[in-house]
């Protein structure tokens, strides 16, 4: 008899809404020819991510996006029934920041039902309310937030789950695989310095991380916050059912050798079978020298 290795749906928020979108679409496209190469009852829901030059988020502000890249990202996602969830975790923003131009320019393109924004700023979170209806929210939330619906869980609770009173668990977030251990003294600081940066749309300066060295995907196995998939499955058993894949890119921030390979293994390990691991590593290894050498051929 064959056993399903979840035991309900269990919904994947993958990462990079915009950056290294030609992984994203590998995915999404071999999700939907080869179904059987991925855990069953394994659903990706939505698409995650800052969005570049957006002074609300966390990124790197000068990493432009014209808006017409952004909507043809935009409808790809929509056609192969994604939802789209624009990440703004600056926690610094004042009134005056709330008419950015450019950030309320990608708010009016992905203003659809079904599309969510995931926040930090109280100041933020009414702004959008009234003026993007829309949108779901989903409010990055520590202990002060636990009786609320729609959080994103601050990964540091991630190994206090059975401690902590969540009341609507079917409606929290988590995020699977954080790089940064929550422990580390020089976490709130961090977060604080590349979100004043943004707001002067400055890209952040060189902050000294002291696991500098040993930021990558499976180096997040050690994290004491990190969620495996035996733990996705008793959490899931519990009520659980939303989990966040890593956003490598905002971790580039801090290690600049945290690569593309890290984030493919990622999305290997949580979604893809065992027995699919090497095949699917070949297939988008081959797919990126084709398009390297595409590129190559175009220039001779």
């Amino acid at each position: 008899m064959f056993l399903r290795f979840f035991n309900k749906k269990v919904n994947f928020i993958i990462p990079n809404l915009f950056n290294n979108f030609y992984i994203n679409k590998f995915f999404i496209e071999l999700k939907n020819s080869n179904p059987n190469y991925f855990y069953d009852d394994c659903i990706l829901s939505q698409v995650y991510g800052t969005v570049p030059y957006s002074i609300w988020g966390i990124n790197n502000t000068r990493k432009y996006a014209p808006l017409r890249h952004i909507n043809q990202i935009l409808d790809f996602y929509y056609k192969n029934n994604l939802s789209v969830n624009l990440l703004f975790e600056n926690n610094f923003i004042k009134k005056e920041h709330l008419y950015d131009t450019f950030s309320n320019s990608v708010l009016q393109a992905a203003h659809k039902k079904g599309n969510y924004i995931t926040l930090a700023s109280d100041i933020l979170e009414e702004y959008i309310k009234k003026n993007y209806p829309k949108f779901k929210i989903i409010k990055i939330s520590g202990e002060d937030g636990l009786g609320r619906k729609n959080i994103f869980l601050e990964s540091r609770l991630n190994n206090q789950l059975d401690k902590v009173k969540i009341k609507y668990k079917s409606d929290t977030y988590l995020m699977l695989n954080p790089l940064c251990l929550g422990s580390c003294p020089l976490y709130d600081f961090h977060r604080e310095f590349i979100a004043k940066e943004q707001l002067n749309y400055n890209e952040y300066g060189l902050f000294l991380c002291p696991l500098e060295n040993d930021l990558s995907f499976y180096s997040s196995f050690k994290n004491p916050d990190f969620i495996s998939l035996t733990k996705i499955k008793e959490l899931n058993n519990k009520g659980f059912n939303n989990f966040f894949i890593n956003n490598a890119i905002l971790n580039r921030s801090i290690n600049k050798n945290y690569t593309n390979i890290d984030l493919i293994e990622s999305y290997i390990y949580y979604l893809i079978k065992p027995e699919y691991h090497d095949f699917v590593r070949k297939s988008l290894t081959q797919q990126h020298y084709n398009k390297v050498r595409r590129k190559i051929n175009a220039k001779i």
